[in-house]
């Protein structure tokens, strides 16, 4: 990892999707910290507990820095905000492992053997796709897209319901 530092721009983040989306992610980290424990009955497969270790140790500080700036949002009652990130230039790459992650977490939930959180509902994989893929796009030296402009430039119709 190298010490040079990108500036990350997330302009016009929805709240309430954001909010969503963390909601969903806390319920899924709740599962796999009780499957990781040892005191689930299931056989959990070893793919699934090491998911749950990268995403613990590698990323769960990739939204953190936002966290109370978003919640500071909720709390005035505002519907969207920007934030910036200054990240390692490396964080385009780790976006595209999370994104991975999070696609194989979802074949999990959507399996139902191992998991009982449901998958990711198709609004929050938008927000998710745009969110991971501006940190994708920004540090590999593309302007920031906000979420208006992104999502219309997408079929949102497809990741609703």
């Amino acid at each position: 990892m190298t010490d040079a530092l990108v500036r990350i721009r997330l302009l016009r983040i929805p709240v309430d999707r954001h909010q969503e989306a963390t909601e969903h992610s806390a319920e899924v980290m709740r599962e796999f910290a009780h499957l990781a424990d040892g005191t689930s009955s299931t056989n959990v497969p070893a793919r699934l507990i090491a998911l749950d270790r990268i995403m613990q140790e590698r990323f769960q500080g990739f939204t953190e820095a936002s966290s109370n700036e978003l919640d500071d949002a909720v709390v005035r009652g505002e519907t969207e905000i920007d934030v910036t990130f200054e990240v390692p230039s490396e964080v385009g790459t780790a976006a595209d492992e999370v994104a991975a992650m999070w696609d194989e977490v979802d074949r999990y939930c959507e399996d139902g053997r191992y998991l009982l959180a449901l998958r990711t509902p198709p609004r929050v994989v938008a927000y998710r796709q745009w969110f991971l893929g501006e940190f994708s796009r920004q540090a590999s030296g593309g302007p920031p897209t906000s979420w208006p402009e992104w999502a219309s430039r997408e079929s949102l119709d497809r990741f609703e319901g």
